[in-house]
């Protein structure tokens, strides 16, 4: 598994990896759809992010105020 950045709302997404992906020989290739944020459905994903803020509770954290983060997880402090 992989994990990229949106870059729109900077929530970590856990990505299948690519070399999983294969198929097995004299199966058809499997068409899958390129990976999406759950939370702001933006397909602009990066691999080159830094710094990791865990968000529990959002209400309560004065640091998910300030980050604008309003849903619970993971999320990338600076994405490229």
């Amino acid at each position: 598994m992989a994990e990229k950045a949106c870059r729109k709302c900077m929530r970590i997404i856990v990505t299948p990896d690519a070399s999983r992906r294969k198929s097995k020989k004299g199966e058809a290739a499997v068409d899958e759809k390129p990976p999406v944020c759950e939370l702001c459905n933006s397909s602009d994903l990066s691999d080159e992010w830094s710094g990791l803020l865990i968000i529990l509770d959002p209400k309560k954290s004065e640091i998910s105020q300030k980050v604008g983060a309003e849903i619970p997880g993971n999320y990338a402090l600076r994405v490229r």
